[in-house]
């Protein structure tokens, strides 16, 4: 019976989408309105400066990404595209964000930053027994055996391991292509648009 397909995941930012989405609609809905009161004419400079922060918007929140694929991961950053072969993914690693290695460079991931886990709080009264408050204290059944809790993953280590088993269950082919890196048609072209529209709205 042949191994089953992997199920191939997308990473992307999760606060940093959001915040980019909601930058979008702010701005959206900022020049409806501007439209709508019939204040186009005086108002150019924040219809530019919207439009300007919405395409730096989608580079910075939008855009970047952690695509695995059948071939390798594709690291989308801000501003470059970087496609690895699994066969040259030597390690994946976490510091502030998490790196792909290989065997001549390292790519950094801007899509899957280092958030430490929220701490676990303790329960009422920050751990300090129920006698202190006036109730009284049970013992727990005995069916029930207390397993204290791991240390809490972040979702950036977890996902530096599916990668480091997707890159090991990859078949390791002679002559395999290096690691691609280009700068991304989509992000230079709202980059130098956005640069435009922010002087022009400096100029008017």
């Amino acid at each position: 019976m042949a191994d089953p397909v992997p199920q191939y995941l997308a990473h992307r930012l999760t606060a940093g989408r959001a915040v980019a989405w909601t930058v979008v609609a702010v701005a959206v809905l900022a020049a409806v309105d501007i439209v709508r009161s019939g204040e186009a004419g005086t108002s150019v400079q924040g219809l530019l400066a919207a439009a300007a922060i919405s395409l730096l918007a989608y580079d910075l929140g939008l855009r970047p990404g952690v695509l695995e694929e059948v071939d390798g991961v594709c690291v989308r950053n801000p501003v470059r595209t970087t496609v690895i072969p699994w066969s040259s993914v030597t390690n994946v690693d976490v510091t502030d964000v998490m790196r792909v290695h290989t065997a001549d460079t390292v790519v950094r991931c801007f899509a899957v930053p280092r958030r430490r886990p929220r701490p676990q709080r303790p329960a009422l009264g920050l751990g300090r027994p129920p006698s202190d408050f006036g109730f009284s204290q049970y013992a727990a059944p005995a069916t029930k055996s207390a397993h204290p809790s791991g240390p809490a993953v972040s979702r950036c280590d977890t996902v530096a391991a599916r990668l480091r088993d997707l890159a090991q269950a990859a078949p390791r082919a002679a002559g395999q292509p290096p690691p691609q890196a280009r700068v991304a048609r989509d992000a230079a072209g709202t980059l130098a648009a956005a640069a435009v529209l922010l002087v022009l709205a400096a100029v008017l």
